[in-house]
């Protein structure tokens, strides 16, 4: 335990302690996440891992999302939502407000 520590009272040497376990148990659980979303050997997915996934993107910010070598890039303008693909995709409805992109195969 570092010295300022030892100096202050009980209260707060027990409540410095309540937060490192706090973030000992908050840490293996970043953990436990981050190795479920790591790509296996046999999986071309990718995940980047994100400084604070709580803050609001913004506006105007681009999302690139990436499947091997094909990458989709999503970005919300002027109300509406813009899909830039690696490649053709095809659009497909599922309900009136629900809808599947897919890149087509390459020829």
């Amino acid at each position: 335990m570092d010295d300022r520590i030892r100096k202050q009272p009980a209260w707060v040497r027990d409540h410095i302690s309540d937060l490192n376990s706090r973030i000992a148990s908050l840490s293996a659980a970043l953990d436990e996440a981050r190795a479920a979303l790591t790509a296996g050997p046999d999986d071309s997915d990718v995940f980047a891992e994100m400084s604070d996934v709580s803050r609001p993107l913004g506006k105007g910010v681009d999302v690139t999302f990436g499947t091997g070598d094909d990458t989709y890039t999503v970005s919300l303008r002027d109300e509406a939502l813009y899909v830039d693909a690696a490649r053709d995709l095809s659009i497909e409805p599922v309900t009136s407000f629900v809808v599947v992109l897919r890149m087509k195969e390459s020829r």
